[in-house]
């Protein structure tokens, strides 16, 4: 047998800190699942807002999600007309920067350019990709994967005969 290689051991640590995460915080994922409905779960559980707001993502640069904090509430931003799957893995993995108090910074001249109308003097503080440092980044995105990993075997659980077998064959393709 091959030896793994860092990047796998890596993922693994990471997607074993995710289920960990998950069990810490006694998060229970909601049924159906939406990246929409676990941020509500949360949100009550922290007693604060999670406001999730789509937004014209035309600069190519720009990140396909956003995490602002506030004093008053949380923004996860994500980007308009992305699909179901795409737009609830870039809320997780906000969600997970919020989860994890990660503490990378988007600079106040780049919040300024892309939301002219919000006062830089209500952010605590911003995240969006290539904000942070790798093992940030990498430990988010994990966390994402995991959580749709989790929210997709709920579901095949609870199917029965013929949409099992279709939900069994599909996790097999992209697995």
């Amino acid at each position: 047998m091959a030896p793994r290689s860092k990047t796998a051991a890596s993922t693994k640590s990471l997607a074993s800190s995710a289920r960990a995460k998950l069990r810490e915080l006694t998060l229970e994922l909601p049924s159906p699942f939406s990246a929409d409905a676990l941020c509500a779960v949360v949100s009550r559980q922290r007693n604060r807002p999670i406001v999730i707001l789509e937004v014209d993502n035309v600069d190519a640069d720009a990140p396909c999600g956003l995490w602002i904090e506030t004093d008053t509430a949380d923004y996860v931003m994500v980007a308009e007309g992305a699909t179901k799957t795409h737009r609830d893995h870039i809320v997780l993995h906000e969600l997970a920067h919020l989860l994890y108090d990660h503490q990378g910074a988007l600079g106040k001249d780049y919040l300024h350019l892309s939301f002219p109308n919000l006062s830089p003097a209500v952010i605590r503080r911003a995240l969006g990709r290539g904000s942070y440092d790798a093992h940030e980044e990498r430990e988010a995105e994990v966390f994402a994967s995991v959580v749709m990993e989790l929210a997709v075997r709920e579901q095949e659980s609870r199917a029965v005969g013929h949409d099992r077998e279709v939900l069994a064959t599909l996790r097999d393709i992209f697995e």
